[in-house]
């Protein structure tokens, strides 16, 4: 059985504090000191999360395998499960909570109405912070002045020690799927695959280039996504880069709506990924707008650009034949590689300084946008936002990628947000909202995956870009 404790743990905060978001730490169980029934009580519980929630084997607390370290993403379910506090139904479970909360979230309010935590200082990688563009991956946090080390150890099997370094999954959009070998990226392919199929009768013979294109594009998409991300990491590099918290607001429980969401069931910390170190009193992602973004996409973008080119040239017979074809001609100007945005014509420098300029009226009359890249990418029409599972940023992100779409007045559109496969992979809206789903319309591509009743109704290139019915003073 270890004992291990991979970070140090902080001084509590005072009670009037939200905190400071908490650096991730392994303890093995032991070291927690619980004793009698509720040392009982843990074990159980943490066991239980574990299975109940799904996490990988990684963060599992499974001591008859001999994995007795209690991994951060374990401790937050736990607390889930306890209602932070209160929920503990039992003397053991009240005794649990304190325990865990001083070890693993000290001084942590996990309540958002009253009041948020505060941003901590992070370093990312190097090389690729950015491995896409919805995730981060971090080498270190900075807590009162020191630098702590990222990288987490975990037992694996009982046998293996192995290194990984803390990934946070970015709070509040979905880029697309820019590694093949994801299950999102198979699921996302065939789906818009088998729609496309249908609506256009396309013959079967032409099912294999169907599918080359549809997964050519979305990676070409979700790496111009991922281009921008570490453009900025690369950028904010010296400068500072924070991570502020998230706070889900889709749960079931009353008590849980609007509380701290800070781990997935992947073990990726969920943060949102804020430009500027700690003393940041202004905002400075128009900047990057301004300079960073374009040179990004005539470096980096332009050899994904020809990369793509040359990928979707492979398929140029069944394209020429869909072309000549009146019925599958609109299928040839949605998947034909001449169609895809160029990377430094959609963010040239002309159209990125009006962007840029755009944004300071935005951050003007949304004061909490400052910095936050989420609410840029929205913004910048290179991930949609993922109202399915709606945030405290939720609303702002949404009428962000209003400006995307070209809803204000006098902006053009930006990004990707005119490209079909963009529009057929953007994520699901919320259930049980109407209004939302109205700005935010489901495609519904996951029913494609097998036959679907009542085809001829459902459109999604049709409802993607339907600008949500708001004021436009709202958004600027």
């Amino acid at each position: 059985m270890t004992s291990l404790i991979l970070a140090p743990s902080v001084g509590a905060l005072p009670l009037s504090s939200a905190g400071i978001f908490p650096i991730p730490i392994v303890i093995g169980f032991d070291a927690l000191g619980l004793t009698g029934a509720t040392r009982a009580v843990a074990i159980d519980l943490f066991e239980r999360v574990g299975e109940e929630k799904g996490l990988q084997w990684r963060h599992r607390f499974v001591p008859d395998r001999g994995k007795w370290d209690v991994h951060p993403v374990t401790a937050f379910e736990a607390e889930r499960r306890m209602g932070f506090g209160r929920d503990a139904a039992s003397p053991e479970l009240n005794a649990l909570h304190r325990v865990v909360t001083d070890a693993f979230f000290p001084g942590v309010n996990f309540f958002g109405k009253e009041g948020r935590l505060e941003p901590v200082e992070i370093r990312l990688r190097d090389n690729n912070p950015f491995p896409d563009g919805d995730t981060a991956s971090i080498t270190a946090f900075k807590r009162r002045g020191q630098w702590v080390d990222a990288p987490l150890d975990a037992l694996i099997d009982g046998a293996a020690w192995v290194s990984y370094k803390a990934s946070v999954r970015m709070d509040g959009v979905d880029s697309l799927e820019s590694y093949r070998g994801s299950d999102k990226y198979a699921r996302n392919v065939i789906g818009i695959a088998n729609y496309l199929q249908m609506k256009y009768a396309i013959p079967e013979g032409d099912r294999a280039a169907l599918i080359a294109l549809v997964g050519a594009r979305i990676a070409y998409l979700g790496g111009l996504a991922g281009v921008v991300t570490n453009a900025f990491g690369k950028h904010f590099k010296d400068e500072g880069i924070r991570m502020g918290p998230a706070y889900t607001m889709t749960s079931s429980n009353s008590e849980l709506y609007d509380t701290l969401d800070l781990w997935d069931k992947y073990g990726r910390l969920i943060g949102r990924i804020l430009a500027g170190g700690e003393n940041a009193d202004r905002d400075l992602i128009a900047g990057f707008m301004q300079y960073a973004l374009p040179q990004a996409m005539t470096d980096a973008g332009a050899s994904y650009h020809a990369a793509y080119m040359e990928e979707a040239g492979r398929m140029s017979t069944t394209l020429e034949s869909w072309k000549k074809n009146k019925k599958l001609f609109p299928l040839y100007g949605i998947l034909g590689p001449h169609t895809a945005p160029v990377p430094a014509e959609i963010f040239s420098s002309s159209k990125s300084a009006r962007l840029a300029l755009t944004w300071s009226r935005f951050v003007a009359h949304h004061p909490e946008a400052t910095n936050d890249l989420q609410t840029a990418s929205a913004f910048m029409g290179i991930s949609p936002p993922y109202p399915k599972y709606a945030g405290h940023m939720t609303e702002l992100d949404l009428m962000a990628e209003q400006v995307a779409f070209g809803a204000v007045p006098g902006e053009p559109s930006s990004g990707l947000v005119d490209d079909p496969i963009f529009q057929l992979s953007r994520p699901a809206a919320s259930r049980g909202d109407p209004r939302r789903s109205e700005a935010y319309s489901d495609p519904a591509i996951g029913q494609y995956m097998s036959g679907v009743e009542n085809l001829g109704r459902l459109d999604p290139l049709g409802l993607q870009l339907k600008v949500a019915e708001m004021d436009r003073g709202d958004i600027l």
